[in-house]
């Protein structure tokens, strides 16, 4: 990802919600998703295998205590709400897996009928 080119900006169609990708003051190659002006998640561009919220660090550890990572046995990923791709790249660069699906939704204001 170029940080030259952030912030971008864009209105979610189905909510008005205004996404933002923007660069992290707190690293040199950090992003960070913001909706409505919170953060979101964290991506470290040079580094997938460096994580910064807590929920990613605690998602991270039990994969690695439940996975057994190994090329023999790889692991399909389905991941829910992809964010920034935050965990779709850890796990890719932690255990070199091919088969992952980020799945995002887009978010309504009020429950789709």
């Amino acid at each position: 990802m170029d940080r030259a080119r952030l912030p971008r900006r864009i209105r979610l169609s189905a909510s008005g919600t205004v996404a933002e990708l923007r660069q992290d003051e707190l690293t040199e190659a950090g992003v960070m998703l913001t909706i409505d002006g919170v953060e979101q998640s964290h991506v470290e561009t040079d580094d997938p295998g460096w994580l910064l919220h807590d929920y990613t660090l605690r998602i991270a550890a039990v994969l690695d205590a439940l996975a057994g990572w190994s090329a023999e046995r790889p692991w399909s990923v389905l991941h829910l709400g992809a964010g920034a791709l935050t965990l779709p790249r850890w796990v890719e660069h932690r255990a070199g897996q091919r088969r992952l699906r980020p799945l995002s939704r887009p978010c309504w204001t009020s429950s789709p009928s």
